[in-house]
């Protein structure tokens, strides 16, 4: 005796599906149902382009598919308003998008996941206001979401990952909130804002194993707090642009530099912590009028790189450990003052004949130099820092940070004398220069040795703050 077993086919709506503009769906044989006249509920999977006709609705894909032929749209929201599209996967329409916006206002796009689509979400031609959040966008073709002319729009949460070109690219697109996104191996920038791209936010994004992490060639740009690691080209290159902010980024283990500065000006880099660059920290080429202020640039091939570039301003980072702290080729009229150079294999190594700016003037000084002895916070002229008869810090400082005026006591600068800082000088107790333990902090008196003088006086300041 056999059982015959039978195989049960999904339904597939052949050709397009409506929700209409009167609240229909055409063809009614289609896996939704109106549960009401504002929500429409997936009650399978639908193999067939979807077209949205109407407005303030939410469409649930209930955890269903939509899968169709490569040529068509996926779910189509042109012209829409006020529709949400939410727990959907959508997928196979590998020649046009999953979902495509245009001249589409304040819809959602939340909790879908896209793979194996042109691009996973579209956004033409004046689709503002839109909110993209929560969703899984994977394997596109292009890219995860692409738009052009579109602005005002919230990308929020979303994980983009291994799609074939860009994970987010931008044209023309403005006032755009890109944040705590996770883009990951895509085959260019995990983030590409291109020309025309203006006052765009990016911001506490997770970027890693992208050609580039972030490439900006739009002005007034706002990139903060994002981290960014073993992208392969670059961690954020800049280029032909101006007036972005580069704030407070952690960049680390690119195959190329950490940031790039490319034909720009006016841009300001400022509290990254830029580590283990194989070509660099900080790369400035060809730009002008560029600020570069309290980044911690360790452990790189060169801290900072400047190539034909000048009238640049580089104070108050530290720039520790690297091959070499600064390196300038064919590049004149810098400024560089309060910066820490500690450590670093070769401080300044540059080409003959530059002229650059090593110093703020009196009583403001000019850098902390590790390999250099002085006395004074800054110096009064008499020590000078020489790297040749052109480029020379008149002032530089004896301590670390000496331009900073903490407390005398705070050890750890941290804006407060307590517990930790008696710590950190009971750890150095008894040491002195060259000795394994010492920290030239803890030397509170400057007397060149970690004793009890030094415990007295953090007890002397115990409590205070600034």
């Amino acid at each position: 005796m056999f059982a015959l077993k039978l195989k049960v086919q999904p339904v597939r709506a052949s050709g397009t599906i409506y929700i209409r503009a009167d609240g229909s769906i055409d063809p009614p044989s289609a896996n939704v149902t109106a549960t009401n006249s504002l929500t429409y509920t997936f009650t399978g999977d639908n193999y067939a382009s979807i077209v949205v006709e109407k407005d303030n609705i939410v469409v649930d894909g209930a955890g269903c598919t939509v899968q169709g032929a490569p040529d068509v749209t996926g779910i189509d929201l042109s012209h829409r308003c006020n529709v949400t599209i939410r727990n959907t996967t959508i997928k196979g329409f590998s020649s046009r998008p999953g979902i495509w916006l245009y001249l589409s206002l304040n819809n959602t796009i939340y909790g879908n996941n896209m793979e194996d689509n042109f691009h996973g979400i579209l956004l033409n031609r004046f689709s503002n206001f839109n909110t993209i959040c929560e969703n899984n966008i994977t394997d596109s073709n292009a890219c995860g979401i692409a738009g052009d002319s579109c602005s005002d729009n919230t990308f929020h949460g979303n994980n983009i990952a291994g799609n074939y070109w860009k994970g987010i690219s931008f044209y023309s697109c403005s006032n755009n909130t890109i944040c705590e996104n996770s883009l990951a191996n895509n085959g260019d920038e995990g983030i590409y804002l291109g020309p025309g791209c203006r006052f765009n936010t990016i911001g506490e994004n997770d970027i890693t194993e992208n050609s580039y992490g972030i490439l900006i060639e739009g002005s007034n740009n706002r990139v903060f707090t994002n981290n960014l690691t073993h992208n392969q080209y670059g961690g954020i290159f800049v280029s032909g642009s101006s007036n972005n902010a580069i704030v407070g980024n952690n960049i680390s283990n690119p195959l190329g530099a950490c940031i790039v500065l490319s034909n720009t000006s006016h841009n300001t880099v400022a509290d990254n912590t830029l580590v283990q660059g194989s070509f660099g920290g900080l790369n400035i080429a060809g730009s002008s009028y560029n600020t570069v202020t309290d980044n911690n640039i360790a452990d790189n091939a060169d801290g900072i790189y400047l190539a034909d570039s000048s009238n640049n301003v580089v104070v108050r980072n530290r720039v520790t450990n690297n091959g070499r702290g600064v390196f300038l080729t064919n590049s004149s009229d810098n400024k560089f003052y309060h910066n820490c150079f500690d450590s670093n294999s070769h401080q300044v190594y540059m080409n003959p004949g530059l002229v650059n700016i090593w110093d703020d003037g009196y009583p403001s000084g000019g850098n902390y130099w590790s390999n250099h002895i002085c006395a004074g916070n800054p110096n009064d002229g008499s020590q000078p820092y020489i790297l040749d008869e052109d480029n020379i810090d008149h002032y530089p400082f004896q301590k670390l940070e000496g331009w900073i005026h903490y407390p005398v006591a705070d050890v750890n600068r941290d804006g407060k004398v307590d517990i930790q800082d008696l710590g950190i000088v009971a750890l150095a107790f008894g040491s002195y220069p060259e000795h394994p333990r010492w920290n030239r902090d803890t030397d509170v008196n400057d007397d060149g040795r970690t004793d009890l003088k030094d415990i007295a006086l953090v007890a002397l300041h115990f409590g205070e703050t600034y």
